[in-house]
């Protein structure tokens, strides 16, 4: 375990924090929500990650047990072993099922680095279970601070463009939105879609929404290691993240409707004169050596003053008692020097320090300002502050200085010797000079001869002074040089070095305004491109590009009492106000009306509606004739790091999480995600807006605390409305998730350990599809809109403008496949007959670890009937009744139970919720087609590069103009020339070497021996595009998310929603079976890719081909009694139909695949994913003759490349598995002599952006490179016309370095389909029509037939 480190303070535990006596290790003893103190009498039982071994760099896990047994538990599964101890055996069952839920919406899981270790999973685990029955809002907030969240969406570690030059990781920003909130389409309360005025959805966030809240989740970083928790190699995991402000981005946000974040929020230049007097202020205890960390001035408070009285608390003796947290509970009087500080952030209280907590306030972004001049390592910097701002310290100045010019000072004349030498040439030079008018040289000695300087008053020789007072306003600072009988100094002085917050000037400033060619704005930066933002023009004029003065106005807005619905209106916010209402009739109203100095209606007025308040002003920036809002921001310009920038920027992040939280998508969202894990995958309307209300209203049938976002409220709505409880509609229920059908068999068959062990769960994720903190991606184990091809109810491809039902879905379907669902009943049978077995669900050492205690109570019907009530909620239908009652009656003595239960098992009522509706005798199938000779053959193979492959990493020019762009643009993740493996282009325009990348070696040498080609800027496209033509043409739906990207790369079709248009190459192959013995593959689950309107997917397990039913001999006529009988209950009859196919697949498949050995056997041994996954396509292409294929499709898929973060270290270990499985497949396909009869090629969701962000990878992008390979592809070249320029604001530059593909997915599908031999490409590619075949089509891309 670790050891040393203290938990500092943060937003969880802040209230709870014990303050403890100085000279210890930590001055603060805060509290870690759920964690306790060790107990050594529970023994070590489980994996714990420790400390590392000495020399090296990894920890290890403790493997001296003290349960016999335990060794089974590697240190992976460990944290698995807890949660299913939870599951089984807790007593709060409906709250273990709402985190369980939860945590399918939140969606973290296991990476590599991870994988050994179990308390940074538990531990982000227990957020959901503390906030299951708790406010949606804290659960977003903790799960948003929490490192695994950090680390999974990659934003721990982004920064701001300022600190390195990189944008900011954007990939929290999409996700807490489109999976976590709100959505991708804007919503009625119903659910239903809310439509323009063409029909279209309308969408909730644009991808530079997606920019500027990505801007929001700068700064986040781990805290540092501490006692008490696992080791962990990249610091603290188990508690939440710290904001280091000095990271965070300080630019305005722009909001979702068409606002900025820090709307409605008070001006912190509004705040009560010394706020940090006035009754409330808050303040807590910091510790007793703060070591100038950030703020260089702490301000030592007077024993005799006020506030140290109230902050020390001291005891009889007269030492200090600090307190963890101090609320003022009256205003305070300032005392002496306190009166001169306008703001603080730490005082000093005897030993101990405070740090003062403000209302969270903004500032306006541009304003009418004072120069502030601040020492640094350089030298002087000056910039322009808002002169009401308590920003700076004061530094005082009275008479004229005496420097001379710099040729005398460096011969170390003084202004007398100059005089001396110069005489009336020096008066002279005093008058006329320019140069020494603009510098002032020698002031006093030409005013002491009657030569002095207009517009300076020299009344005495130079002195200078001042107060170091941080946050002081521009004009106290003039005051207090006033009351000295000096002058605030014109420039810097050796005080103003004194000063560590800088110190105003006399000189007044005007900010600079830079309008962009998009007619964004940038200010307050030496980086405006990448820092800009949208403004809000008046008149909504386009105003010419270029650099301008602001001018800065304040302006009422209401010059009467406006309604409470005008409100919305004002922008600026209010502190609450502490006077009576002043409006002489409107107090007894709902908006009272308090009047500013200048009268009811002026800019100083306050309005108050339901205890917010509002400024009656708007602030205007004017540059040149035109005029734009002045955007907020919570971190005041200029404002550089410390206490305050870390608090502004978390100000920051709870803005946007609110304003993401009150989106009225929210409640119907979240409640349509949780009614999918608990009711029904296709609630009505009714259903829908009876619980999003609950969300909203806090409150359903008296359970609920009574605010928004309430979870209780939610589930009692979810649970009892009669939907759920009576559910009526043919489509009502789901298909139940595996892991809750385990558990739910164990529990009611009273399953018990024979000894004192924990339950041991083997990893089912690749048996069953589900397992604890396995999730494959964010999206979860399967698509919450996954819509089996059986559920298309469309009449017709093309969107029509009228409203049209939401489609049918079924998301746990994704994860029933005949490998999944076989590997499901094996490892039931194992729990039924109790054996030991690779497919079992439990795992022990020993001849039993234990047994399943229900028993026979009663008749034999009356057992029967207990079992059916347990295991299906009593909805076994007659005929599955009597099919049990058989198998129990045939089954031998002492199996007769256990044939009872394993019979229920396999029946729909077990494995659905929902009406069963029995419908008479299913059909026979039709009789299979007898076997032929197949005439020729051909395959293709679509290897998928799931997450969004960093394409233009793997193919880069080389020796051109072209690298210089690429290297420029991609500085710090790019290739140096020399590291890449060098190929040929020619035909290429613009270079004609490329170099591919160095973990490539095989696909390079394929390439080279014209086996393999490259495809170049080739993407998802509807028509034709460009950044000029963008807002007016065809597009595909919802660019940029993972699941509409990918099922635009597998459909081709990518205006339409969802799977509709069936996948290409299920398309391909019902066109080819008309004329060829066809069959498609995939090896990575339910594929859209392969499945066409015809044409039925055989799901193939990658590592163990097809999986059988163990006990299928025995239980054959069960099997067959289940599924013969048909459904009119939708998810019933779903599972009867999958059920018998996943079977029948299985057993086919199995008897072939049995015989098949490959020709390189003996060294193809597959030990990733990909690898295993070609293996078995190897396998299914050398059974082609005993299948009688004529055409093959087959479906693999390597994902993580989702590269947001370390792309290219990423690339690296990804590009090298690529490599290596390809090379042993393609070795297994020549040694089949079937080379030049397949093809592969590669796909990704989309490309990346070329530019990095800040944790050194690249975000969602479009157009990108692939590969295609085989014995017939015309090799040794880079098919379509590559990437023209790198550079920004090209045409092909959608922005922030998204390449718009200038080819779509059909230039190298379309020819590929046409060798598989298709009778007509416009019939299977229905976007074919807009573009042209000879230009957008590759039309050779394979060798002439010979």
């Amino acid at each position: 375990l670790r050891s040393g480190g203290c938990l500092p303070r943060n937003p969880f535990n802040s209230e709870g924090c014990q303050v403890l006596p100085p000279g210890g290790p930590c001055a603060l003893a805060c509290g870690s929500a759920g964690e306790v103190a060790n107990d050594p009498r529970a023994g070590h039982l489980l994996a714990m990650h420790t400390l590392p071994k000495k020399n090296t760099a990894l920890g290890y896990p403790v493997n001296d047990y003290d349960a016999e047994g335990n060794e089974m538990v590697d240190a992976r599964n460990a944290r698995a072993v807890v949660w299913v101890a939870r599951a089984l055996e807790a007593k709060d069952q409906l709250r273990q099922r709402m985190a369980w839920a939860l945590s399918q919406i939140l969606v973290a899981a296991s990476q590599d680095k991870t994988a050994v270790e179990s308390e940074l999973w538990t531990g982000f685990y227990d957020v959901f279970l503390r906030h299951a029955f708790g406010n949606y809002r804290e659960l977003l907030r903790e799960v948003t601070y929490h490192p695994v969240m950090g680390g999974w969406l990659t934003y721990v570690g982004s920064t701001s463009y300022n600190s390195d030059l990189a944008y900011a990781d954007e990939n929290y920003a999409r996700e807490i939105m489109q999976l976590f909130s709100i959505g991708l389409t804007k919503l009625h309360p119903n659910g239903s879609s809310v439509l323009d005025g063409q029909g279209n959805e309308v969408p909730t966030y644009s991808n530079e929404n997606i920019m500027s809240f990505a801007r929001v989740f700068t700064g986040f970083g781990r805290v540092p290691e501490r006692l008490n928790v696992e080791y962990r190699i990249e610091l603290n995991q188990i508690d939440p993240m710290q904001m280091l402000g000095h990271n965070h981005d300080p630019y305005p946000k722009p909001d979702l409707e068409g606002g900025y974040l820090g709307d409605q929020y008070p001006l912190c230049s509004d705040a009560p004169k010394r706020a940090w007097l006035v009754k409330g202020a808050r303040y807590e205890f910091l510790g007793y050596d703060y070591g100038g960390k950030h703020e260089r001035i702490v301000h030592d408070l007077i024993p005799g003053s006020n506030l140290f009285a109230m902050l020390c608390n001291a005891e009889l003796s007269g030492a200090c008692t600090f307190n963890n947290i101090i609320e003022l509970n009256a205003t305070l009087s300032c005392t002496l020097d306190e009166c001169g500080h306008e703001g603080v952030v730490v005082v000093k209280v005897g030993v101990g320090l405070y740090e003062y907590v403000p209302a969270p306030c903004v500032h306006p972004f541009f304003a009418n300002g004072t120069t502030v001049v601040e020492a640094t390592k350089k030298g002087f910097s000056q910039h322009c502050v808002d002169s009401s701002l308590p920003a700076a310290g004061v530094s005082c100045c009275s008479g004229c200085k005496d420097v001379p010019p710099p040729k005398f000072n460096r011969k170390k004349f003084s202004c007398q010797d100059v005089f001396a030498k110069l005489g009336n040439k020096m008066l002279k030079k005093c008058k006329r000079d320019k140069e020494w008018g603009r510098k002032q040289w020698c002031a006093w000695t030409c005013a002491q001869k009657g030569a002095g300087y207009p517009n300076l008053k020299c009344i005495g020789k130079y002195s200078e002074g001042g107060v170091c007072a941080q946050d002081v306003s521009s004009g106290s600072a003039q005051a207090l040089c006033t009351k000295l009988g000096m002058e605030v100094c014109q420039s810097e002085t050796k005080f103003s070095t004194q000063c560590g917050s800088g110190v105003w000037t006399s000189e007044a400033c005007t900010q600079k305004v830079r309008v962009h060619a998009d007619t964004k704005i940038s200010g307050n930066t030496d980086y405006h491109g990448p820092n800009r933002f949208e403004a809000f023009w008046a008149g909504g004029e386009k105003v010419p590009e270029g650099e301008y003065d602001a001018t800065v106005v304040l302006k009422p807005v209401f010059d009467h009492l406006p309604d409470p619905e005008k409100l919305a209106q004002l922008k600026i916010g209010a502190f609450p106000q502490v006077g009576a209402c002043t409006h002489p009739v409107g107090c007894a109203g709902p908006v009272k009306a308090y009047a500013g100095v200048e009268g009811l209606h002026s800019t100083g007025t306050v309005f108050e509606h339901k205890g917010k308040y509002f400024k009656n002003a708007a602030s205007i920036v004017t540059v040149g004739q035109n005029a734009f809002r002045n955007p907020p921001v919570f971190l005041r310009p200029g404002l550089r790091r410390g206490l305050e920038r870390d608090r502004a920027s978390l100000a920051e992040v709870e803005s946007l999480l609110d304003h993401i939280f009150f989106h009225p998508n929210v409640p119907v969202f979240i409640g349509k995600k949780l009614i999918q894990r608990f009711t029904t995958s296709n609630p009505s309307p009714v259903y829908l807006e009876v619980v999003a209300k609950a969300f909203s209203t806090g409150s359903y049938a008296g359970i609920g605390g009574g605010r928004y976002g309430d979870l209780a409220a939610t589930l009692a709505a979810i649970l009892l409305h009669q939907e759920a409880r009576r559910p009526a509609s043919a489509s009502d229920g789901l298909l139940r998730e595996p892991l809750l059908k385990v558990l739910h068999f164990m529990r009611s068959m009273e399953y018990m350990r024979l000894d004192q062990r924990p339950v041991f769960f083997q990893d089912l994720s690749a048996q069953m599809g589900q397992f604890p903190f396995m999730s494959p991606t964010v999206f979860n184990f399967f698509e919450a809109d996954y819509m089996p091809p059986s559920f298309e109810h469309f009449s017709e491809l093309e969107p029509e403008p009228e409203p049209q039902p939401e489609p049918m879905v079924a998301p746990e379907v994704q994860i029933f496949t005949p490998p999944l669902a076989m590997g499901f009943l094996n490892g039931m049978s194992t729990l039924v007959y109790e054996q030991k077995s690779d497919d079992g669900i439990v795992k022990w050492t020993g001849p039993k670890a234990g047994e399943l205690r229900f028993g026979v109570n009663g008749t034999i019907d009356e057992m029967l009937k207990e079992l059916d009530l347990l295991l299906t909620g009593g909805r076994l239908t007659p005929q599955d009744a009597a099919t049990v009652r058989t198998a129990y009656d045939g089954a031998p003595a002492g199996e007769k139970l256990k044939a009872a239960q394993e019979a229920i098992v396999m029946t729909p009522e077990f494995h659905i919720f929902g009406p069963i509706m029995p419908n008479g005798t299913r059909p026979k199938s039709p009789t299979p087609v007898k076997e032929h000779q197949p005439q020729s053959y051909r395959a293709v193979v679509l290897l998928f590069m799931a997450g969004g492959a960093d394409t233009y990493h793997m193919l880069v020019p080389v020796g051109c103009n072209l690298y210089n762009e690429y290297k420029k643009v991609r500085d710090g993740i790019h290739h140096e020339q020399d590291k890449l493996l060098p190929i040929e282009s020619p035909k290429q325009p613009r270079c004609k070497s490329f170099g591919v990348h160095p973990k490539l070696p095989f696909i390079a040498d394929l390439y080279n021996k014209e086996q393999a080609a490259f495809v170049s800027n080739i993407g998802a496209l509807v028509q034709p595009l460009s950044r000029s033509t963008m807002q007016t043409s065809k597009k595909c739906l919802k660019l940029f998310s993972h699941s509409h990207a990918q099922t635009a790369a597998h459909t081709l079709h990518c205006q339409i929603p969802g799977v509709a248009p069936r996948g290409v190459g299920g398309r391909i192959a019902d066109d080819i079976a008309a004329r060829h013995q066809t069959a498609s593959f995939s090896l990575a689950g339910k594929a859209t890719w392969s499945g066409g309107f015809d044409t039925n997917t055989e799901i193939v397990h990658p590592t163990r081909g097809a999986v059988r039913y163990s006990r299928y001999a025995k239980v054959k006529e069960t099997v067959l009694n289940i599924t013969s009988q048909q459904y009119g209950g939708v998810f019933c009859e779903e599972y009867a139909k999958l059920f018998q196919e996943a079977v029948d697949s299985s057993e086919h498949l199995g008897t072939l695949l049995d015989k098949v050995k490959l020709k390189t056997e003996s060294s193809w041994k597959p030990s990733t994913d990909l690898s295993s996954q070609l293996y078995q396509v190897a396998r299914l292409i050398q059974s082609r003759v005993k299948r009688s294929a004529e055409r093959d499709f087959f479906f693999v898929q390597i994902g993580g490349f989702d590269t947001h973060k370390v792309m290219k270290d990423t690339l690296d270990i990804l590009f090298a598995d690529m490599n290596d499985s390809i090379e042993k497949f393609v070795a297994e396909m020549k040694a089949q002599n079937v080379f030049d009869s397949v093809v592969m090629a590669t796909e990704s969701d989309f490309g990346r952006t070329l530019d990095k962000n800040g944790n050194q990878g690249t975000d969602h992008g479009w157009g990108g490179n692939q590969f295609v390979l085989g014995g017939s592809i015309n090799g040794k070249n880079i098919f379509n016309e590559f990437l023209s320029s790198y550079l920004p604001g090209t045409e092909q530059d959608a922005g922030r370095g998204r390449v718009i593909p200038q080819y779509p997915w059909e230039s190298m599908m379309v020819p590929i389909a046409e060798w598989m031999g298709i009778a007509d490409a416009s019939t299977v590619f229905p976007n074919l029509k807009y573009f042209n075949r000879s230009s957008h089509i590759i039309n050779n891309l394979f060798k002439p037939r010979a």
